[in-house]
């Protein structure tokens, strides 16, 4: 077979996602999102790491540009900020801060224009450059995308010094090998599969595109058509790793990357002169400011168009099968289709030759004999035979084309089927709560949203799941009391553009809260309304009823300020219980029969007392908690209190995310 290496690293990617995924074998969770770190720890490249680290935090302007101008020129990404990055993601150009080609192909040109310039040969540059570069991945701390580049680029350099010709595909395929030689873990790295999918749609698809379309001898449309591969080859892996798709990301690509070589090489001149004379490397650095500032712009303006994002969700195994097959199926059509254009018969063509030399011939033979009745006929019969052959070939182009816009279509298999069921799920948020009702067919209500023990619960783990399961409208979320553990990703929520809230509803007791009063003016700056509720407030959400059972009590404690709100609907029932502690317990008289009960203050050892369990009988009792907690959540006496009372109980320190099916 040709290319016999990237049939084997296909294999080899496709067996190990196949047994993980059918539970075959057991994949580190880190997996997924290794960390990126030192392969080799060289006293001589930390040493020179640690340099220009130094040159680069003293030629930037503030915090965002230090971190931006890190990421991209040392691989180091703990400075990058949140919202910079968050930018780049959501307009589809994260990937210009990973060190990838284009980073390893500008060091490689500059080595070996400065090799050459001393009189050195064509192989003994292309080695030089080849040592550099190594040195290069080996002191930025070797990402699987340095990794995958630089051994294209060795197998480019033995190409050239043994006088063979290059092919990217196997040099691709033994990148490949060799990484997962390493770490076969790294076929579930969300890096290693956009950085691999990324290169094969550059060298495998993009030519059938760009044959399919005749634009071989067009830059522009090169580019576009090689910037839509990517986009068509990647869409299933950004769907089912981030749960959306950049609507946007094919026009930012066109036109935020083409200036990034330039900015790359205009960062690495200010940095290197900035060892030696800081003024000279300021002003180098000067073009990789503006450019680097212009694309977020461009990524904060795309973010406001609307649509800008396409939620998708994480879409089913079945999915992303369905997707892969179609796109192959079609790649394969347009090859087969443009092969048998370009096999035609010499001879037909030929023949096809010298009937437009006699129409030619006709044509200056009748030219000056137009008064003549038979010639203006036969002018006449040559410019509509002419003319159709003009039409005919407009109207296929076009018609590719739009089979070509077409296939972006495609992405419309992706998004995740809408739950049939609703679902209680209660979020795995470390020390904290968050329950997420789902309802059959799409949107959700939200009962708190905080962790005392997770940074921007909201943003990395909240919204995020509600991204994963196609969830973009919240009809209401209710905050039981204003403690942070309870309410701390509520702004990231509100301020979320994928994500729509309703209502926000609060018990009326705490109305003097500044943390709520902060929030009430988020949430009608983002379009939500507030809701204060008191004990009786009745609260309806398609099939489901949400009622104040308690405002809660106000003795100085905010935990017994905690609102009790009971969901019916359907023969099944559930009472969220916030915070409330022993004293709160007491002072309510009679509780409802419920399946399902929140235990509150995630468990403590005063929580769920005889008169709770008593009145409540619950089947189902959920704590949420964070692992490891330093306050002994769930305490083992309110453990053995919901045992005795026949609740089987599920906590979230232990099990991570808890979903319960309503029937």
């Amino acid at each position: 077979m040709r290319r016999p290496l990237l049939w084997i690293l296909g294999g080899w990617i496709l067996g190990e996602l196949l047994a993980g995924w059918l539970g075959l074998i057991e994949v580190p969770a880190s997996s997924y999102y290794a960390a990126e770190q030192t392969e080799l720890a060289l006293p001589l490249l930390e040493q020179g790491k640690a340099l220009l680290r130094e040159s680069i935090r003293r030629l930037s302007a503030d915090a965002e540009e230090d971190g931006l101008f890190a990421a991209l020129l040392l691989g180091d990404k703990r400075s990058l900020t949140d919202d910079a990055y968050g930018l780049l993601k959501n307009g589809g150009i994260a990937h210009i801060v990973a060190i990838s080609g284009l980073h390893l192909t500008l060091i490689a040109n500059a080595v070996q224009w400065i090799l050459k310039k001393l009189r050195l040969s064509k192989r003994a540059a292309a080695l030089g450059a080849d040592l550099i570069l190594l040195g290069y991945v080996l002191m930025i701390g070797g990402s699987v995308s340095a990794w995958r580049a630089f051994v294209m680029f060795s197998v480019q350099t033995g190409a050239v010094f043994f006088g063979r010709t290059y092919d990217a595909p196997s040099a691709l395929g033994l990148a490949g090998l060799l990484i997962l030689l390493r770490d076969p873990y790294y076929v579930y790295n969300a890096a290693f599969q956009l950085s691999f999918a990324a290169v094969y749609a550059l060298s495998i698809v993009a030519p059938v595109l760009e044959r399919w379309l005749h634009v071989s001898k067009n830059r522009v449309l090169k580019a576009v058509l090689a910037s839509a591969a990517v986009q068509l080859v990647t869409f299933p892996l950004i769907a089912y790793h981030f749960y959306t798709l950049p609507v946007y990301g094919l026009l930012l690509n066109l036109l935020a990357v083409p200036p990034v070589g330039a900015a790359l090489a205009s960062l690495a001149a200010a940095v290197l002169a900035a060892l030696v004379y800081l003024p000279g490397g300021v002003f180098l650095c000067g073009l990789a400011h503006y450019i680097f500032r212009g694309i977020l712009w461009l990524c904060a303006a795309a973010e406001r168009l609307p649509g800008a994002r396409l939620v998708t969700g994480r879409p089913y195994g079945w999915q992303l099968a369905l997707y892969c097959a179609l796109l192959a199926a079609a790649l394969v059509w347009m090859k087969k289709k443009t092969g048998r254009e370009q096999a035609e018969p010499a001879k037909a063509r030929a023949e096809d030759s010298l009937s437009a030399r006699d129409v030619l011939r006709h044509i200056r033979r009748w030219l000056h004999r137009l008064s003549d009745r038979r010639g203006r006929r036969l002018a006449a019969r040559v410019l509509e035979v002419s003319g159709e052959k003009t039409q005919h070939a407009f109207y296929m182009r076009l018609r590719r084309a739009a089979f070509f816009c077409a296939l972006f279509a495609l992405a419309l298999v992706l998004r995740r089927p809408a739950r049939t069921q609703t679902a209680l799920t209660m979020l795995d948020v470390g020390q904290g709560d968050c329950f997420v009702v789902e309802f059959a067919g799409g949107g959700a209500v939200l009962v708190d949203a905080g962790s005392s023990s997770a940074q921007d619960v909201g943003k990395k783990v909240i919204v995020p799941y509600l991204q994963q399961q196609r969830i973009t409208q919240v009809y209401a979320l209710f905050l039981s009391h204003p403690d942070a553990d309870h309410i701390n990703g509520t702004e990231a929520l509100l301020k979320e553009r994928t994500v729509s809230v309703e209502r926000v509803a609060a018990s009326k007791i705490s109305a003097d809260s500044e943390a709520y009063a902060a929030l009430a003016q988020t949430a009608g700056k983002n379009g939500a309304d507030w809701l204060w509720l008191e004990t009786g407030d009745v609260l309806r959400v398609k099939e489901l009823s949400f009622s104040v059972w308690s405002g809660g009590i106000k003795d100085g404690n905010t935990n017994d300020e905690s609102m009790l709100l009971l969901m019916e609907g359907g023969g099944f029932s559930a009472l969220f219980t916030g915070d409330m502690e022993a004293e709160a317990e007491t002072a309510i008289a009679d509780w409802p029969d419920v399946d399902v009960l929140k235990v509150p203050h995630h468990g403590s050892e005063t929580s769920c007392g005889e008169a709770l369990l008593q009145g409540t009988t619950p089947q189902l009792a959920l704590i949420s908690a964070g692992a490891r907690n330093p306050y002994g959540h769930p305490h083992a006496q309110t453990l053995a209190r919901l045992a005795a009372a026949g609740a089987q109980v599920h906590c979230t320190a232990q099990e991570g995310t808890v979903t319960v099916l309503l029937k």
